[in-house]
């Protein structure tokens, strides 16, 4: 908990984790604690109950090799040490059974989450942080003020380091596009026959659609004029005149086509509920272009028809219009290759000049996508602790065998011993099945994780080497080298105390001390 708020401090509008543990659940765990103990003690205490006397002296507790199944891959690639390795682990199914199940779910679990938390930062990047990264640096939002009573507009556009701001204000109201009035690229995609009624809805003369209004302040509403080659005019709108085509799954690749007609001069706009009064305002232009704000439209809807128009126009009609949203917006954008410290700086100027007079939030392009890091990689660590967990369990079970290879393969190593295998054969066998051990649950891993990342790719139509270039090789290698270390560390330990022993003394029948 606490790492979790080191990792989150900062960040804005979150609310510190706190420790909570009831006494319910740590009762419970005690009592399932207890119960498994008492169950794993019981069992073998049943078998023991039922083996006669006779029966227990024979039983000497060693692993029986299986001989009816040869390990021909291990003996092809290691020789008779692999066939032996080979053997004595199918000897040891039951007893590895959880050191197996552990490290495939921990292997498959952090392959897995890996793949897919670099799928999304990849994905975030290209259709946020990249797409918007020319287009604002500061975002002001100036709560339930109207833009037209901000006269503070001029002084922060004076402030250095600022390379232009735009006030605006978003509204809401509806549009008809009469059947005539449909571009032909539309028409070629089907127009309106798909359309849910909740985004076009059938009139007599035509269809009646959502308009989203752009609200621009005067000078950057000219401003965006000069950018599309409109004519830089205060008495209209410019309509954002495209479509994407929607019957394309690829959302990252959809094409845009033209929506209206060219020939559309006027756009009548009515306030939503109401069809009957709407307010007829001359289109200046029509364009694809949106202004270079963070907003997007016909992405959700795709039957909107967005207006961009200017204060002037909009305080002349706007109380016939309405559906007006109470707060204003203001984007700055700094001068390039601006750094953290500057840009911090920069905001600190900005909300002393606004934050006195107005309620205001703001963001910071640059620390939002750090806390957004920050917030994925404290992710990273929660679920990468529960994969590590379930890597510890297995990892457990191995060193729980081994540490018995004393007791239970000193006579099965003795007899190998005894006709000819040499003390580094041994070595070489217990070596095997620590690769073995690891190796096998990886190699289930891979094709599993490789699979479900070409599914995750598909179904976000990325572009594979995008994925590729920011694959998690690294923290997947040390996960594994981890692994395989501990499980590598715990062979050695057994097979060293195995090793350690008289060959005779290994030989020699214990059964009755």
């Amino acid at each position: 908990v606490k790492i979790s708020n080191l990792l989150a401090e900062g960040v804005a509008g979150r609310y510190p984790a706190v420790w909570d543990y009831s006494f319910l659940l740590f009762f419970a765990t005690i009592g399932i604690s207890v119960l498994t103990v008492g169950i794993s003690a019981w069992i073998p205490a049943r078998k023991l109950s039922r083996m006669t006397p006779l029966q227990a002296i024979k039983n000497t507790g060693e692993f029986q090799p299986e001989r009816k199944k040869e390990s021909r891959i291990l003996r092809r690639l290691f020789g008779i040490e692999g066939e032996l390795a080979g053997n004595a682990l199918k000897a040891q199914k039951k007893a590895l059974r959880t050191a197996s199940l552990s490290l495939t779910l921990a292997f498959l679990a952090f392959t897995l989450m890996e793949c897919l938390v670099t799928l999304s930062r990849v994905s975030l990047d290209m259709t946020y942080y990249e797409k918007y990264q020319d287009a604002w640096d500061i975002m002001l939002t100036i709560k339930n003020r109207d833009m037209e009573t901000i006269a503070e507009t001029d002084a922060l556009q004076s402030l250095s380091g600022i390379e232009s701001c735009v006030v605006y204000q978003k509204a809401v109201a509806k549009t008809r596009i009469a059947e005539e009035e449909i571009s032909k690229e539309f028409q070629a995609l089907g127009g309106f026959r798909n359309a849910p009624e909740s985004y076009a809805e059938k009139t007599g003369d035509g269809w009646l659609v959502d308009a989203p209004l752009l609200i621009l302040d005067d000078e950057s509403f000219l401003a965006y004029c000069g950018q599309i080659g409109a004519p830089k005019r205060l008495d209209g709108v410019i309509v954002i005149n495209r479509i994407l085509d929607f019957t394309n799954p690829n959302f990252r690749e959809r094409e845009q086509f033209s929506y209206v007609t060219p020939e559309r001069e006027t756009t009548v706009l009515y306030p939503a509920g109401n069809q009957e009064e709407g307010i007829s305002l001359p289109v200046l232009f029509q364009t694809r272009e949106l202004p270079i704000l963070r907003e997007e439209y016909g992405t959700l809807n795709f039957y909107e028809l967005a207006h961009v128009l200017p204060l002037s126009v909009w305080k002349a009609q706007k109380g016939q219009i309405g559906g007006l949203e109470p707060d204003s917006c203001i984007r700055v954008l700094a001068a390039e290759n601006v750094t953290e410290e500057e840009l911090e700086a920069l905001e600190k100027q900005i909300a002393r000049l606004i934050g006195d007079k107005y309620e205001i939030e703001t963001e910071n392009r640059i620390r939002d996508r750090a806390e957004n890091d920050r917030m994925i990689d404290g992710m990273l660590l929660i679920f990468g602790g529960f994969c590590v967990l379930l890597a510890l369990i297995g990892i457990g079970n191995v060193f729980s065998n081994t540490m018995g290879f004393v007791y239970r393969r000193k006579r099965e190593i003795a007899r190998y011993m005894s006709v000819g295998l040499t003390p580094g054969g041994v070595r070489k066998m217990f070596c095997i099945e620590a690769l073995v051990t690891a190796g096998r649950p990886l190699l289930i891993t891979l094709p599993v994780t490789a699979a479900a990342a070409g599914l995750m790719l598909k179904a976000s139509y990325l572009n594979p080497m995008l994925f590729i270039r920011k694959a998690p090789v690294i923290p997947v290698f040390l996960f594994i080298l981890a692994v395989f270390g501990f499980v590598a560390l715990a062979y050695y330990l057994g097979g060293k105390k195995v090793l350690e022993c008289d060959l005779t003394d290994m030989l020699r029948d214990d059964t009755m001390l």
